[in-house]
C-alpha cells in the first residue's frame, strides 16, 4: 500500500506539470507523462524494494548474533562442575539395606546413646526423653557427625576391615548390635517405669 501510494503521487505531479507545459500537443504530453512517472515510479519502488530486503537482511543477522551470544551466555552461566563419578553409586551401595553403612551407622550411634544417657541419667537423675527435650540440637548434631564419619571412609572406597588390638570390625559389630538391643530395653523399662532406668 505504501508503494503504490507513493507511486501514484508521483505520477499524479508529473500529469499537472506536463499539462501546463506541453498544451500544444496534450496527447503527446499526456503520454510522456504517464510513461516517464510509471517508469520513474517503478524505478522507485524497486529502490525501495532492494533497500528494505537489505535492512531485512541486517535486521535477520544482527537477531541471529544477539541470539547466539544469549545462548553462549546462558551455556556458561549453567555449566557447573559435575560430581566426581561413582561418588553417588557408591553412596546408594553403601546405604543400601545390604550394605555395610546401616548396620555400622546404628550399632555405632547405638553404644554412644546407651553411654551418653547412662552417664546422664547417673548425674542428672532425668530419664531420656527429658534429655532430648533439653538438648534435642546438640544430640542431633552429634549424631550427624558420627553418621558422616562413618560414611566417608565407605564411599571412598577404604577397607573396613582393619584391625587395631582389640578392635576388630567384628567386635564392633557384636558391640553394636548388643548396644542396638540394650538401647531398646531401656526405652522399655524407662516406659514402664516412668523414670530413669540408672537412677
Amino acid at each position: 500500500m505504501t508503494l503504490s501510494t507513493s507511486t501514484q503521487a508521483v505520477a499524479g505531479s508529473r500529469l499537472v506539470a506536463c499539462k501546463r507545459s506541453a498544451r500544444h500537443s496534450q496527447r503527446h504530453a499526456l503520454t510522456v507523462c504517464m510513461t516517464k512517472p510509471t517508469r520513474q515510479g517503478g524505478e522507485v519502488a524497486s529502490n525501495q524494494i532492494e533497500d528494505f530486503e537489505q535492512r531485512v537482511d541486517e535486521a535477520g543477522r544482527a537477531i541471529s548474533d544477539a541470539t547466539q551470544e544469549a545462548s553462549g551466555l546462558t551455556q556458561s552461566a549453567t555449566t557447573f562442575e559435575p560430581a566426581p563419578a561413582g561418588t553417588t553409586d557408591k553412596l546408594q551401595e553403601a546405604m543400601a539395606f545390604s550394605g555395610p553403612a546401616p548396620e555400622r551407622i546404628n550399632g555405632r550411634l547405638a553404644m554412644l546413646a546407651l553411654v551418653a544417657t547412662w552417664g546422664a541419667e547417673v548425674v542428672t537423675g532425668q530419664p531420656l526423653m527429658r534429655q532430648i527435650a533439653q538438648a534435642p540440637f546438640a544430640i542431633a548434631g552429634t549424631f550427624l557427625l558420627f553418621i558422616v564419619a562413618t560414611l566417608i571412609p565407605i564411599v571412598r572406597g577404604e577397607s573396613m576391615d582393619k584391625k587395631s588390638g582389640i578392635f576388630t570390625p567384628r567386635a564392633e559389630a557384636w558391640n553394636g548390635r548388643l548396644a542396638m538391643v540394650a538401647f531398646v530395653l531401656l526405652l522399655l523399662v524407662e516406659t514402664f517405669k516412668g523414670g530413669p532406668a540408672f537412677h
